[in-house]
């Protein structure tokens, strides 16, 4: 039995810089897609920024997550968040640890959205294996 390929398959094989590029180009009009859409553009770009060891670029992603978090859509912001806290565990920087406390408080904020809790337990998870 074949299994089925689908295009974002193919996204972990493009050089970071590439991937950044691509899902930039994809942000410019981030306003025409769903949610969703964004959700996985976002996680994309976070990718590929902690693949280039750009810490204050995955700060910035973890930002994002965290002010969706707070003002938008958490099912959305822990899609992000999620991307990031996995891309972040890579690089173990201090300001990044930080960011992700900081992320873990506005998780609190939806105590009834499984998403986000589960969320906050990964950052804790990711923070005490620092």
């Amino acid at each position: 039995m074949e299994t089925r390929r689908y295009p974002h398959d193919r996204l972990d094989r493009i050089q970071p810089d590439d991937g950044l590029t691509l899902t930039e180009h994809g942000l410019v009009r981030a306003d025409r897609l769903t949610a969703t859409g964004r959700a996985m553009l976002y996680s994309y770009h976070a990718t590929a920024l902690a693949k280039t060891r750009r810490s204050q670029e995955t700060l910035t992603a973890i930002t994002l997550a965290c002010l969706e978090m707070t003002t938008g859509d958490p099912v959305h912001a822990t899609v992000i968040g999620t991307t990031a806290v996995r891309e972040a565990a890579a690089q173990r920087s201090p300001r990044v640890l930080d960011k992700l406390r900081e992320l873990a408080r506005c998780t609190t904020r939806h105590p009834d959205v499984g998403e986000a809790t589960a969320l906050r337990h990964r950052i804790t998870g990711t923070v005490l294996a620092s």
